[in-house]
């Protein structure tokens, strides 16, 4: 076992997630892992969709944390296999990342609820008010013992939905590792440098940004260029997403082939960020976005849209534009008054970004936010258990 760092005594924590594949919630999971592994908590991960090796298998393996894949076929077969692992593991915490997840962990804790459940990363922003599996998924929340999120907005959406989840809501945003993702100083370049970070698809609205892109060149002199880091296939054979296929057809209609490149994914995404001079990130939905985060750590003024709690980093750190997701027109406007403003503001707002970032996103604060919010669920389990033995 890794030797225990924190002041809490050691305990079992096991996550339960579809795969660990490239994904926001899938990095957030791999470092929460660790992160508990590193303070001395026994830690295992159970995959109960995986298809061969993750791309965060190898990293949270190599952090002490022991790793379960299995292919469910139907929900009762992914239960099943939940429950058999449980039963050996014996966790004192069973924490399931995103919707689906969350509620097959708190079913393999019915009846006799043996653990604590958390339940997180559901947003309501993703479910239209009358479909049953939101309020299915809200009837289960009820019996986990703490359902996490990472934003005001969807709290507040949470407690409207379903009142009586209002006590067990926690917010605890997500973690950056600060020390990876950090600024480098740099010249002022003759091209300023946009960047987007993450999968090219409908959320992230690559067309809109490309339409911006042609209104944001017919009305600046400054030369500018913007590059796309992310994953634009969308099958497992390789096949580009159609939004992708639609943003190149209007590039290509634009003539905008030296303006914005899509470069797929990288390995070196940290490396990415410092080579640019401003993030992008104008989703016509979201969370809180690894890659805002990860851009702010690198010292990026950000260019965000008004969803979730965007606007209120944006207040708080002073180091960005907001704009609406919906209008290219307003997407160039934010974007023209980045690529404008004279670079000792570019230099300033990438430094509250920053601190922002460490403040709010710190790796170490996400770790003991959870480890503390655990900790609280386990006393709560033992009376709980203490209770049903008299």
């Amino acid at each position: 076992m890794t030797q225990n760092t924190s002041n809490q005594s050691p305990f079992r924590v096991g996550y339960l997630i579809d795969h660990l594949h490239v994904g926001g919630s899938e990095r957030q999971l791999s470092e929460l892992a660790a992160g508990m592994a590193s303070r001395g908590h026994v830690v295992e991960i159970f995959c109960y969709n995986a298809m061969g090796e993750g791309h965060f298998d190898q990293y949270v393996q190599k952090r002490g944390v022991k790793l379960h894949r299995m292919k469910g076929t139907s929900k009762l077969q992914k239960l099943w296999g939940i429950r058999r692992w449980t039963e050996t593991f014996r966790p004192h915490i069973l924490h399931g990342f995103m919707k689906r997840a969350s509620s097959l962990a708190v079913m393999s804790n019915l009846p006799w609820r043996r653990f604590g459940v958390v339940a997180s990363d559901f947003s309501t922003a993703t479910y239209a008010p009358y479909k049953p599996s939101l309020w299915g998924a809200l009837v289960l929340f009820h019996l986990a013992d703490c359902v996490v999120t990472q934003t005001v907005m969807n709290r507040n959406s949470l407690c409207r939905l379903a009142p009586m989840l209002r006590s067990k809501l926690r917010i605890i945003r997500n973690g950056v590792d600060d020390i990876r993702f950090s600024p480098i100083s740099k010249l002022v370049g003759k091209v300023f440098r946009f960047i987007c970070v993450g999968t090219v698809s409908e959320v992230k609205n690559p067309v809109r940004v490309v339409q911006a892109l042609q209104i944001l060149r017919q009305q600046t002199t400054r030369p500018f260029i913007l590059e796309w880091v992310g994953r634009y296939q969308g099958t497992p054979k390789g096949e580009p997403t159609q939004v992708y296929t639609k943003a190149r057809q209007l590039i290509d209609e634009y003539g905008l082939q030296d303006v914005i490149s899509f470069k797929g994914v990288s390995e070196s995404v940290e490396n990415e960020y410092r080579r640019a001079d401003a993030l992008v990130h104008v989703s016509v939905q979201e969370g809180i976005p690894n890659a805002v985060v990860e851009g702010m750590a690198c010292g990026l003024p950000i260019v965000v849209s008004r969803v979730s709690d965007l606007p209120l980093i944006v207040e708080a750190g002073e180091n960005g534009i907001t704009c609406n997701a919906f209008d290219p027109m307003d997407i160039a406007r934010a974007l023209k008054a980045m690529l404008e403003m004279p670079p000792s503001d570019h230099v300033a707002m990438g430094g509250r970004s920053r601190k922002l970032a460490s403040e709010w996103f710190g790796l170490q604060r996400f770790v003991t936010d959870y480890e503390k919010e655990y900790s609280d669920i386990i006393k709560v389990c033992t009376e709980r258990r203490r209770g049903r033995s008299r």
